[in-house]
């Protein structure tokens, strides 16, 4: 069926994946920018409508718009990194297209390593993800209540005491 679904297609599967998530994204900042209640409907509306025009006119297959509507809808999720998330998106596909698995894996391997290399405030960037005590580190996967965690993990534990003064 997804064979069959890219017959008649003129356009490589890389091509498909980037014209499609580009124009995403520009739907997605479209709806940023129009007032609230308005801005949401026509994202959503106008990527069904895009999407499904695009597939009846055999300009791209129903699989990639199935993809990539996938990761886009992930990509929403944390809303703080939007920004990161597309420029790792375009990376790794570009990374995947030039050198297939070996680029993906490759280009995955430099982001954690990067992100490991990280230090915020004198604190490693990843320090949670270190073999942790699951009394210190409570909200490392599940974010609980502050009031049950009663100490800070070890990697956070400050020099100065309660009640002295910073010098």
């Amino acid at each position: 069926a997804i064979a069959a679904s890219r017959e008649g297609v003129p356009i490589s599967n890389i091509l498909e994946v980037i014209i499609m998530l580009v124009g995403f994204e520009l739907l997605r900042e479209a709806g940023d920018r129009i007032p609230e209640s308005f801005g949401v409907s026509l994202s959503v509306v106008g990527s069904l409508v895009i999407g499904q025009i695009a597939v009846t006119a055999k300009l791209i297959s129903a699989p990639v718009v199935f993809i990539v509507a996938i990761t886009a809808t992930t990509g929403i999720l944390v809303v703080k990194l939007k920004g990161a998330i597309i420029y790792m998106r375009m990376l790794l596909l570009f990374a995947s297209t030039f050198f297939g698995i070996y680029g993906y894996v490759m280009g995955l391997s430099l982001m954690v390593i990067y992100l490991f290399s990280l230090k915020s405030c004198g604190v490693e960037y990843m320090a949670y993800m270190e073999p942790f005590d699951r009394r210190k580190s409570k909200d490392v996967l599940v974010r609980f209540p502050v009031n049950t965690m009663r100490m800070r993990p070890d990697f956070a534990q400050s020099k100065i005491r309660r009640g002295e003064k910073n010098a």
